[in-house]
């Protein structure tokens, strides 16, 4: 499947995020992202994504490929550098060009499966339907990006998400312990030793 144009929109009567691609072969696919699906999707995604652009990195030998070894919080900076430049680039002023009317049955999302090969530098997404029954074979929308791509999907999700009022950074945040960084920091200093 060869991606032509995606659309991330939130849908305020449905109360969820509609995915659209637009294939270059023509025809379109399309699913629902409900709120309780990216409460547990959106901060794995990112850590992914995260970890995808820092080996990456390391499997190109750039200067940054040291970061491939560092810790979640470097990947991620290197991971949000990395999308602003191309984001800086991406044109996301032309408007969606609908290539068929398939919202009459969108899959409703129900795993989702990522892959990330950085080796090949490409990342896939994989979206499962719940069967209907327990007889019938659930319904798939599998695609995969370069890293370019993969940014640009990650701000049209991210503007969705702010769109539709969720608030999903603050619910998977408050999960998330906090660092020792951001903890009372005289509690978490040693108290002083003397030598006498």
């Amino acid at each position: 499947m060869h991606v032509h144009q995606i659309s991330l929109q939130y849908r305020p009567l449905d109360d969820r995020i509609l995915l659209r691609i637009s294939l270059r072969e023509g025809g379109e696919q399309t699913a629902w992202l409900t709120r309780r699906l990216l409460l547990k999707l959106w901060p794995l995604l990112r850590n992914s994504v995260a970890d995808f652009v820092a080996k990456v990195q390391a499997t190109q030998g750039t200067a940054a490929s040291s970061v491939a070894l560092a810790d979640g919080n470097t990947r991620q900076l290197l991971s949000d550098l990395r999308s602003s430049a191309a984001n800086e680039k991406a044109d996301f002023s032309r408007p969606y060009a609908e290539a068929g009317s398939s919202l009459d049955n969108p899959l409703l999302v129900h795993t989702v499966n990522l892959y990330s090969q950085p080796q090949k530098a490409r990342f896939a997404i994989e979206l499962v339907d719940k069967p209907a029954t327990p007889d019938s074979q659930a319904r798939r929308l599998k695609w995969d990006m370069d890293e370019t791509t993969l940014h640009a999907s990650m701000k049209l999700l991210d503007d969705a998400i702010q769109a539709s009022g969720w608030d999903i950074r603050a619910a998977t945040a408050s999960a998330e312990p906090a660092p020792a960084s951001q903890t009372d920091s005289l509690h978490a200093l040693e108290r002083p030793k003397y030598l006498n």
